[in-house]
């Protein structure tokens, strides 16, 4: 059962990952859209098996922004068109916000100390936090990823700081220590809360500017 639990959360979390990316940068949810992007999860996703089955889950997860970042930055930037900039902060705006799961989980498996409570709150965290920002968050989200570099650069700061020093163990600070770990945690929850709040903003300002 954990086995199964931990594929559904691996797999929930790509899924996750792709579909937020894209929306997040203005694509339509529609079906075609649901479709390219369900087929770009199955190719990416069969690459990521061959890779994990030709060597262990330790290297398999050390390339995973190479199997599947980077490929899902290449893939929006050729077939969406969209400006290789706002497809890299998209994609490293959706993994923090990943993170919220991560939260959740682990909160549940210092309360429970069962690992399949740890997976199954993990996947219904991944699952509300979707629907939610696909939903509340997206709709808005494609104007702040067409603002000019010099915006985008300031805004993806903090994603850009969170994701550099947690995906490229073993020098990540928050591979080391119980208390790193606490303060990079503590720097993605404040990410994550800066970003709602400035496309909260953004949102507002547009309402705004179509009443006017």
């Amino acid at each position: 059962m954990i086995q199964i639990l931990s594929a559904l959360h691996h797999m929930t979390t790509m899924i996750f990952g792709i579909f937020i990316s894209a929306f997040m940068l203005g694509v339509r949810q529609n079906r075609k859209n649901v479709l390219v992007l369900s087929g770009f999860f199955c190719c990416d996703g069969l690459l990521f098996l061959i890779i994990l089955g030709l060597s262990d889950h330790t290297i398999a997860n050390q390339l995973y922004p190479l199997i599947v970042h980077l490929p899902l930055i290449v893939f929006l930037t050729l077939y969406y068109r969209y400006p290789i900039l706002s497809s890299w902060l998209s994609t490293l705006s959706a993994y923090l916000f990943c993170q919220v799961s991560n939260w959740v989980g682990l909160l549940v498996l210092t309360i429970t100390d069962e690992e399949w409570c740890y997976y199954t709150a993990r996947i219904i965290t991944t699952i509300i936090t979707f629907i939610l920002l696909s939903c509340l968050v997206c709709r808005t989200t494609s104007a702040v990823f067409a603002k000019d570099r010099r915006s985008l650069y300031i805004f993806g700061f903090l994603p850009l700081v969170y994701y550099v020093l947690t995906i490229f163990p073993p020098n990540s600070p928050a591979c080391s220590t119980p208390e790193t770990k606490l303060w990079w945690n503590s720097w993605a929850s404040f990410s994550v809360s800066h970003m709602l709040c400035f496309f909260w903003y953004i949102s507002g300002n547009m309402r705004k500017s179509r009443k006017s």
